[in-house]
């Protein structure tokens, strides 16, 4: 059993790459507590893993226990998500600010787990205001790991269609 008492019984590993990376890395287990409706709260971390399932047993419901990597030193770092999104309409193309895509970001041990860059064209919403407004709208999204990439995605993608508009 991964989690004892968990709300879904949804196994929180770290990730496999973060594990391949460092392979003398030590699981810690972590005691939480969390109800509906509260934030949760670490109640300690331990290196024996029976020791924490019996501890969670015996507090019952509402605690839980998951594994996280003990991890030396500086390593590690934040990885963020950020969104762009740029709209084609009439040959012009409005880019707008970047914005942090908020709960994406997560710490990585790896260049190799950043999140990578993707951009998406919402086909769905053009053709709805298409049907709607019989105008031809482009609308362009994209992520990536700062707000300056994020935008120069979009930007790039929203030219790319300026001619289709």
């Amino acid at each position: 059993m991964d989690r004892v008492n968990t709300p879904g019984g949804v196994p929180a590993r770290p990730a496999a790459a973060d594990r391949a990376a460092f392979p003398g890395m030590a699981d810690l287990h972590v005691l939480v507590r969390q109800f509906p409706g509260s934030v949760p709260e670490v109640l300690g971390a331990w290196t024996d893993r029976a020791h924490v399932d019996g501890l969670a047993r015996e507090l019952g419901d509402g605690h839980f226990v998951t594994t996280a990597p003990l991890v030396d030193g500086a390593t590690g770092f934040v990885a963020h998500v950020w969104e762009c999104r740029a709209r084609v309409e009439d040959q012009a193309v409005t880019v707008a600010e970047p914005r942090p895509l908020h709960g994406a970001s997560r710490v990585v041990f790896d260049t190799a787990d950043v999140p990578p860059e993707r951009v998406h064209v919402d086909r769905h919403a053009a053709e709805l205001d298409a049907a709607v407004t019989g105008r031809t709208v482009h609308y362009v999204t994209a992520w990536a790991p700062t707000a300056e990439r994020a935008r120069e995605l979009a930007a790039a993608r929203a030219e790319e269609l300026r001619g289709t508009a």
